[in-house]
């Protein structure tokens, strides 16, 4: 499967949703690859404190 975030607006939510997404999707125990196409870097910056805390997946 693969699911795509989009909106011409900033501040909507997309990292949000895609990061909420790829984690319920983690935990239901898919494989699943987060790809971050905006320069600001939110998706990354979210798994990372994830990772940090020792918190699956990471």
């Amino acid at each position: 499967m693969i699911l795509t975030i989009v909106n011409t607006k900033g501040g909507v939510g997309k990292s949000t949703l895609a990061v909420n997404i790829a984690i319920a999707r983690a935990h239901q125990g898919k494989k699943v690859w987060l790809v971050e196409g905006d320069k600001q870097g939110s998706s990354q910056t979210a798994i990372l404190i994830w990772s940090e805390a020792n918190v699956q997946p990471g």
